[in-house]
């Protein structure tokens, strides 16, 4: 999970730092208010965080075709984020419930007890009483998850 996280904030900034180059390879020589790579990375943030500050306003098709995909992987990365936070949040939430449900299944004395009796009848036959047995462990004995 962490390492997909990883990639999406890596696919993030190398969107909006590779988009600031190309938006100021457009708008630079023309736009007077892209007037370094500085500039260009401002507008790259500001498109793609989705903010859309207004301060810089692309003039070429080159500099608005760079702004449309900003947008889009602003759009994408956004969702991306939302998508695995909310997954983190419920896999530790079924993970917390799963625990408390198996803690919440103890063995119980009463139910040894009887199992106990059972082995002493002589009208069960040893094949069935194993198969109790084990049916028993698998449903009380069980660890917890990690």
């Amino acid at each position: 999970m962490r390492t997909l996280f990883i990639y999406i904030f890596i696919g993030t900034l190398t969107s909006i730092f590779v988009g600031a180059g190309v938006f100021y390879y457009f708008e630079g020589p023309l736009n007077a208010q892209v007037a370094s790579y500085a500039d260009a990375l401002w507008f790259s943030f500001g498109t793609a965080t989705l903010l859309g500050l207004g301060d810089i306003l692309p003039e070429t098709w080159g500099g608005r075709i760079v702004s449309v995909f900003l947008m889009g992987f602003g759009f994408f990365f956004l969702a991306a984020f939302a998508t695995l936070g909310s997954w983190s949040i419920i896999q530790r939430l079924l993970r917390e419930r799963k625990n408390k449900i198996i803690l919440d299944v103890t063995p119980n004395s009463e139910l040894d007890d009887a199992l106990e009796d059972l082995k002493h009848l002589s009208h069960l036959d040893r094949k069935r009483l194993l198969e109790l047995e084990k049916i028993y462990e698998k449903i009380f004995h069980v660890e917890k998850i990690p």
